[in-house]
């Protein structure tokens, strides 16, 4: 048994190239190389397989028996070869089969993904998409391995081998239900702090570990009266109840509202603004199908527009790396 591993791809290329021209000196022009290099190639392969592959004629040489049973393997494995690094580096949408994998929270799958896939069913039908949801110092892990693809996220420390471009920025609105009975003269500091809130704590947002954070720092006091796991709850729970919410702007502007009979005001203090992100690993970053969905999800942001004027950036040109 032959030991494949003895056997460098330079070899088998010589040894195409001389059966398929029938000449030692035409193959060594083919492949740009002298033609006692090519010699020393076929010299090598001969000892390795212990066959003449190749007697000199009358033009040029002809193939042994044992050549002409290779040659179909050896011409058939360069040729997939070639094919897949050229389907590795081009990738092409609309005949693309492949699973993508974004870190991403229950707001970002009910806006940005469920837009995105709108677009997929129809530019990319053989694409799918797999949401999970992680922790902020699970995700930097996630990316670097096998896990996920790209994050759509809020970290501000990223250590180094991460891009990351700005998808948008987004500030907090208060939301309460119409008619609400403290809130006749709008929401202010003292009802921002008396009336009882529901907030979503689940161990991928992001949004609230940051808010919670500020209004300590603050000084500000916030009874809860209500702990969820989804964000996308709060509407509801809201226009059922007497209970107020602070949420992002862009997720939860006036349209989110409608029909639901819920106001949104202002927060009567300052709170922090949200960068919300595309982060990914420096393994995938030349990747052409990551390249690809990074700037599906670029566009498809821009159609996240409950929150009025804001802008991304246009290209993977406008991303830092940490």
């Amino acid at each position: 048994m032959i030991d494949i591993r003895a056997i460098d791809l330079n070899l088998l290329l010589a040894f195409d190239a001389i059966m398929r021209n029938a000449s030692i000196t035409k193959a060594a022009m083919e492949l740009d190389l002298t033609q006692s290099s090519v010699s020393g190639r076929l010299r090598k392969l001969r000892g390795l397989l212990d066959d003449t592959l190749f007697v000199r004629g009358s033009y040029g040489v002809t193939p042994t028996p044992y050549s002409e049973a290779l040659a179909p393997y050896v011409r058939d494995a360069i040729e997939t070869l070639r094919r897949g690094l050229a389907e590795a580096q081009q990738f092409e949408p609309s005949r693309a089969r492949r699973t993508f994998t974004v870190i991403t929270t229950d707001l970002g799958e009910a806006t940005i993904l469920s837009l995105l896939c709108g677009y997929l069913d129809r530019a990319a039908p053989n694409i799918s998409i797999s949401a999970i949801g992680l922790a902020s110092h699970e995700i930097p892990l996630a990316l670097k391995g096998d896990t996920a693809d790209l994050a759509v996220s809020h970290l501000p420390e990223l250590e180094s081998g991460f891009y990351q471009r700005a998808l948008f920025e987004t500030d907090y609105v208060c939301l309460a239900r119409a008619n609400h009975p403290r809130l006749r003269d709008g929401m202010s500091r003292t009802v921002f702090e008396t009336v009882r809130h529901v907030v979503a704590e689940s161990q991928s947002s992001h949004r609230f570990h940051l808010l919670e954070q500020h209004l300590k720092a603050s000084g500000v006091k916030r009874e809860i009266g209500l702990r969820v796991v989804h964000v996308l709850s709060i509407p509801y729970i809201v226009a059922a109840t007497d209970m107020i919410a602070t949420v992002p702007r862009t997720f939860f502007g006036p349209r989110a509202a409608q029909g639901l009979g819920i106001v949104v005001y202002e927060p009567p203090i300052q709170l922090p603004k949200i960068d919300v992100k595309l982060i990914w690993h420096e393994r995938m970053n030349n990747d052409s199908g990551n390249r690809w969905l990074r700037g599906q999800i670029a566009r498809t942001a821009t159609a996240v527009n409950w929150n009025r004027g804001f802008t991304i950036p246009g290209s993977d040109d406008d991303a830092d790396m940490a």
